[in-house]
């Protein structure tokens, strides 16, 4: 499992793009908490969440003594990343 706080600045986190951020929000599921957990763990597009996969950033996410909701958030994620890449054409 790759550790995803390695792709994390040492100062302030990266943040999604604001069309990437509207998209996210728009998922349900997702809010504005999730985004920011996202950023903090160095994820701050939908192209690091598509190549990183969902699945190995949930995991990661959830690592023990973390809040198991996270689990909860990968249909959404994944709704949302395959929604933005169809929309995008990638």
């Amino acid at each position: 499992m790759p550790d995803l706080m390695s792709h994390a600045s040492s100062t302030a986190s990266p943040r999604f793009a604001d069309a990437e951020r509207r998209h996210l929000l728009k998922t349900p599921g997702l809010g504005p908490i999730v985004i920011e957990r996202l950023e903090a763990a160095g994820i701050s597009s939908m192209a690091t969440l598509h190549r990183l996969g969902v699945e190995t950033v949930v995991c990661a996410l959830c690592t023990p003594g973390t809040n198991l909701a996270w689990r909860n958030r990968r249909n959404a994620l994944q709704q949302a990343l395959t929604s933005y890449l169809h929309r995008s054409g990638a």
